[in-house]
């Protein structure tokens, strides 16, 4: 996509998807802030040179005084985590990602996303949407975020220690805590190109969103071989009665 810096993304597509991934991108690119409690892109624990603290549990026994974070010690699959894109470097305070699949054959489609979040988040300032796209048609929602400036949250950490925070972050109405959850939502429609838009808007280095194992899953658009011979045979039928009508 113009615009977009090409990135890698294989690390955070899930095991169920049935969709090739082709192609991805992101702007701002990785890497391009300065400072290290900033982020936009994919980290995994033991590959990235660095990850935001916010993005991180260490709670357990890395640093006992951790009081936010979402991905724990000892998990090493890659997410892609947003913290703070209000920076010198981002002038915009936007992010965008995006990820094209082949959707060829498949019909019912279904985007499943692991997302997790913690912070005290507010509706005017905080945002964190999905959208797709067939075959370069308008984008339509698909994941809309939301706070409820109402309420609070009891978020845990790994090491047991629990914070009460205000204004949750909601995803389709579905309550985020910094414990990844699987939320499902249907496509509309058939093509041969998917396209997934994540964008984002965040302010506050203590509000993080995450999400990883993004699946693609549908049913066959091909009708099955029995199903197309019995339409064969009807077809026959139908022409052979036609026949012998016009002999009489």
């Amino acid at each position: 996509t113009p615009g977009l810096t090409a990135i890698t993304a294989d690390g955070i597509i899930g095991a169920n998807n049935m969709a090739p991934l082709l192609a991805a991108g992101q702007t701002p690119a990785p890497n391009a802030f300065s400072a290290a409690s900033d982020g936009f892109q994919i980290y995994q624990r033991g590959v990235s040179p660095t990850i935001p603290f916010a993005t991180l549990d260490d709670s357990l026994s890395i640093f006992t005084g951790d009081r936010l974070g979402i991905v724990r010690e000892n998990d090493t699959t890659a997410f892609f985590g947003v913290t703070d894109l209000v920076n010198p470097d981002n002038n915009s305070g936007n992010g965008v990602a995006e990820f094209q699949f082949d959707i060829t054959g498949l019909a019912n489609i279904q985007i499943a996303i692991d997302m997790a979040a913690m912070g005290d988040f507010e509706t005017a300032n905080d945002s964190f949407n999905f959208a797709y796209s067939i075959d370069g048609g308008e984008f339509q929602d698909l994941f809309l975020s939301t706070v409820d400036e109402a309420i609070s949250q009891v978020y845990t950490l790994e090491g047991g220690a629990q914070f009460d925070l205000n204004d949750p972050l909601l995803m389709n109405g579905v309550m985020l805590s910094n414990l990844f959850q699987t939320l499902t939502a249907d496509v509309t429609g058939i093509g041969t190109l998917l396209t997934l838009r994540f964008s984002a808007t965040t302010d506050g280095g203590e509000e993080v969103f995450a999400f990883r194992n993004i699946e693609v899953t549908g049913t066959s658009a091909i009708p099955e071989p029995a199903t197309a011979s019995l339409a064969l045979l009807a077809l026959c039928g139908l022409a052979l009665r036609l026949r012998r009508a016009t002999m009489a």
